[in-house]
């Protein structure tokens, strides 16, 4: 072999395994903005999470925890203001704590977003009332 032919034959070596190695990536695609929300999607996303935290409230009181079930009914309840049964239940978790004066306020606010309601449910109304009258009587606010 030729005493130069060794550094030129690396070389040469060095070359072709540069030319061998990992290609240089393509630019990654420029990122797409998701679609806005239309108000009817916002809506439905918002009744499913507060549905979500109904749900968990309801496994908590089932368990007779109800400090938990209340902050749940709470949350849901600023969730969806609108929505007559997560007050109620708020009222019910405060009941049983003893709290009835804070029942009385929550179960009102449920009455409140019943007749609110497109088409609100009378039937249950009347009973939400009297029930209402019950919880203001125990409370020692009977005049209310």
């Amino acid at each position: 072999m030729l005493p130069n032919a060794r550094p030129l034959a690396a070389a040469s070596l060095l070359l072709a395994l540069a030319a061998c190695g990992p290609k240089p990536l393509p630019p990654a695609p420029a990122p797409v903005a998701p679609a806005p929300l239309d108000s009817a999607a916002l809506d439905r996303m918002s009744e499913t999470t507060a549905r979500g935290i109904f749900d968990e409230g309801a496994a908590l009181a089932r368990q007779g925890r109800w400090r938990e079930a209340e902050a749940r009914y709470r949350q849901a309840s600023a969730t969806r203001p609108a929505e007559p049964t997560y007050p109620v239940a708020l009222a019910a978790a405060l009941l049983s704590q003893q709290r009835v004066a804070d029942a009385a306020v929550a179960f009102k606010a449920g009455i409140d977003a019943e007749e609110a309601a497109p088409l609100p449910n009378h039937r249950l109304l009347a009973e939400d009332y009297e029930r209402y009258i019950q919880i203001l009587t125990r409370a020692g606010r009977a005049e209310d």
